[in-house]
């Protein structure tokens, strides 16, 4: 057992630990995938072990840039750390993880961030939970409804399409400079994969300037929404996706995957006396940092 930085010539390999170490708790479509590890900057800092020459486990680490109360900060963002089941339980991981701190320590890397599926792990080598978020199904019945919002106009596409990419980039940096929330910026491997889906649409709400103010991905799947990504620079911006939501015909329940704990519901679901049909709330594994 040996182990050895991993490159591109270990995608497929890669690939198919994760589907066994993932099995039950992600499906992993092959064309996405392949696209996804053969992106030359996910693998400067990731390392894997070898038996002989078999790859039985994959640590990925990648850099990103922080903003945490205004100020500035250099992370890295940890992410497909999996094992063969066979080969578990040796302290692989762990040994990568530690490797990886003492060089984020030795190197001024101020923090180190996951979204793991679970913790425990993370907790033994002193990861906490840095940010609430939240998920929310709402049944599509107790939407408000749609109203106008002064001139605001939503334009729809698939993600794939370059069509709205670009004012999609425009958000973010503006979100950037001036979100009250901590914001991480992705890094290219993980934020420029999303432009390859074809099975993922946006919506961009413009106002009377033309000037695009939120955004919204999402995708379907018969008659119901799961909204991956909601943001927007203003509330007039979120009441024009929200009715994007209401003009779809047929929809029966809208899940939004990932809000923070004050996203303004209030602008979405109608007052309602039996509020437990209405929407169901839990909150969500989410971001970890150390």
């Amino acid at each position: 057992m040996h182990k050895k930085k991993l490159n591109t010539q270990y995608a497929a390999e890669a690939l198919n630990v994760w589907r066994i170490a993932f099995a039950g708790d992600e499906e992993f479509d092959t064309d996405f995938s392949m696209k996804f590890f053969n992106q030359e900057n996910l693998w400067e800092w990731s390392n894997c072990w070898l038996d002989g020459d078999k790859l039985v486990s994959t640590y990925f680490s990648v850099d990103v840039d922080l903003l945490v109360r205004q100020r500035q900060l250099t992370g890295r963002y940890v992410d497909g750390l999996a094992t063969l089941p066979e080969y578990q339980k040796r302290g692989l991981i762990t040994k990568c993880m530690v490797d990886d701190i003492a060089f984020c320590y030795k190197n001024g890397i101020d923090l180190m961030l996951t979204d793991p599926s679970r913790d425990s792990f993370y907790r033994q080598v002193g990861f906490e939970y840095a940010i609430d978020k939240y998920e929310a199904v709402v049944n599509c019945n107790f939407f408000k409804p749609s109203g106008a919002e002064d001139g605001y106009t939503v334009k729809k596409d698939i993600l794939a399409s370059e069509n709205l990419q670009k004012d999609y980039k425009v958000i973010n940096d503006w979100l950037w400079e001036n979100s009250r929330y901590n914001e991480m910026k992705w890094p290219s491997s993980h934020e420029d994969i999303k432009f390859v889906r074809d099975d993922v649409f946006i919506a961009v709400a413009y106002d009377e300037a033309s000037k695009p103010q939120g955004y919204m991905l999402y995708e379907l799947d018969d008659n119901n929404m799961f909204i991956i990504s909601i943001r927007f620079i203003c509330l007039k911006a979120l009441n024009a996706l929200k009715n994007h939501i209401v003009a779809m015909p047929d929809l029966k329940y809208c899940k939004f995957l990932s809000i923070p704990q004050d996203f303004p519901m209030e602008f979405i679901v109608k007052e309602m006396a039996r509020p437990e049909e209405a929407i169901v709330v839990r909150r969500r594994n989410t971001r970890m940092q150390g």
